[in-house]
């Protein structure tokens, strides 16, 4: 699903409230609906930077797992070559 799709999903959930909301109960209605979708859309942003941090924090403990394993090979060998030079 595309950004388009969530846009045009919620204007459309939006508008089938509003439509609703004419029907049984007018403007007060139309305020507490407006509310809580901004409450659901307030979540959904929340939501979206957890996982982000979540990515974020991944990917940091996924380069320096790479550089201790460069680390753990290079080390070894350079002190082999080091040895190997010196005769």
């Amino acid at each position: 699903m595309s950004v388009d799709d969530v846009t045009r999903w919620e204007f459309t959930e939006l508008q089938n409230r509003v439509n609703e909301s004419m029907r049984g109960g007018g403007v007060a209605v139309i305020a507490v609906q407006v509310q809580q979708l901004a409450q659901d859309m307030a979540k959904h942003e929340e939501r979206h930077d957890r996982q982000e941090t979540a990515r974020a924090t991944g990917r940091r403990w996924m380069i320096g797992a790479v550089i201790a394993a460069v680390a753990a090979i290079d080390g070894p060998m350079v002190a082999v070559l080091l040895a190997l030079h010196g005769h």
